[in-house]
């Protein structure tokens, strides 16, 4: 299940104990078109420690994105809503903190004009859409489109094979680079778009997932529809692998900077020690 930790400001996918209501639903899939029995894989015991039913998803989610959605529909009063089943207080003030301090929303939690309004029209999480809305005061839209469009698939980028652990490995430090994450995810993409983009077997041999790939195509194209409507020029200058990795210091930290718009709220400080405190709260 999808759980949001507030403290850290992470979401992660948790293995969590199934509910009574969804072990019940899932013996009604036996039966259906034929008679059927459901086996349970536990004790009774154990089912009857079980909760009655799944904690609802709003309850567990980070509310950012809903609480935008909220304000750009007209609803300003979202502590008054009428939700079904209401998100814990915690959660909503963390979302108020964050859209906030992202600039969509003012001093009277209105939605700010026009960055607000756009960044709830943007079909990304608020923090991505305040980057790509950033980016061409950073001269890199291009990229952050790119980049933009590859986090969107939640890490399907790469398939392993059994037994290919080390090929693996090789083929992504082809495009790995020491600032990162989302800039080896740019090459990637890049890589891609040159050489890849007709041939699944490029993709094979380069244990890329071709089907996400061609997805992320898609969806940069998508967002490139958007931002064209909020009447934001495209360029299409691309930095290359090489160009990182040689003369583009200036480049990549542009990239950089431009990303800390969105995200300045996982920022952290390496300690003495080597580990590393997140900036507000020290988790």
């Amino acid at each position: 299940l999808r759980a949001y930790n507030p403290t850290t400001g992470i979401e992660t996918l948790t293995a969590t104990p199934v509910s009574k209501a969804s072990a019940t639903q899932r013996a009604g899939r036996a039966g259906r078109t034929k008679p059927g029995k459901c086996y349970r894989l536990c004790t009774e015991p154990a089912y009857n420690t079980l909760d009655e039913a799944t904690i609802p998803e709003i309850q567990r989610s980070n509310l950012a994105p809903v609480i935008l959605q909220l304000k750009a529909l007209g609803i300003d009063n979202i502590a008054r809503f009428d939700y079904l089943t209401p998100p814990p207080a915690e959660l909503v003030i963390r979302a108020l903190e964050l859209l906030y301090s992202l600039g969509a929303l003012d001093d009277y939690a209105k939605l700010t004009k026009p960055l607000g309004t756009r960044m709830a029209e943007l079909a990304v999480e608020p923090m991505m859409a305040k980057v790509l809305l950033s980016a061409p005061a950073f001269g890199c839209l291009s990229e952050m489109l790119s980049i933009a469009a590859m986090t969107s698939l939640q890490g399907a980028v790469w398939f392993h094979h059994d037994g290919s652990k080390k090929a693996t490995e090789s083929a992504r430090r082809k495009f790995a680079v020491e600032e990162g994450d989302h800039l080896t995810l740019l090459n990637v993409y890049q890589a891609f778009v040159t050489k890849g983009k007709k041939e699944a077997k490029w993709c094979r041999d380069n244990y890329l997932n071709f089907k996400s790939m061609t997805r992320a195509v898609s969806i940069r194209n998508q967002l490139t529809r958007y931002l064209e409507r909020f009447g934001v020029r495209i360029d299409n200058l691309s930095v290359s692998k090489d160009v990182l990795r040689a003369g583009g210091p200036d480049r990549a930290e542009q990239i950089r900077r431009c990303l800390t718009t969105g995200f300045f709220a996982h920022a952290a400080r390496m300690q003495p020690d080597g580990t590393f405190r997140t900036v507000s709260g020290g988790t």
